[in-house]
């Protein structure tokens, strides 16, 4: 199981966001972040959710509490997130959903 730090860490990659991008975002310090992501620290509740809102996922799956994120919880994120995301995001999010493997 990733660590709330690992989990940070491959979200940031994933959206190509810096560290310092993540703060700005989330209005928890560079430091601190950097401290979540080497695992020194462990993120307070409200930390938590700014970090999670800023990456567009949960809470529950920063913390390592959930690995999947159920149906509504992704219907949530979508609908909070979708005014951020462009046109190209959209389709690809489009075809990623309707894909046959």
């Amino acid at each position: 199981m990733k660590s709330t730090g690992e989990r940070i860490k491959a979200l940031l990659n994933e959206k190509k966001i810096t560290q310092r991008q993540l703060a700005e975002l989330s209005g928890v310090t560079e430091s601190a972040i950097s401290h979540y992501i080497k695992g020194d620290r462990i993120p307070s509740g409200v930390a938590s959710v700014n970090i999670a809102c800023a990456l567009s996922t949960t809470v529950n799956y920063i913390s390592g509490k959930d690995d999947l994120l159920d149906f509504s919880s992704v219907k949530r994120i979508l609908d909070r997130n979708k005014s951020k995301m462009t046109n190209e995001e959209k389709a690809e999010l489009i075809e990623l959903l309707f894909r046959k493997d």
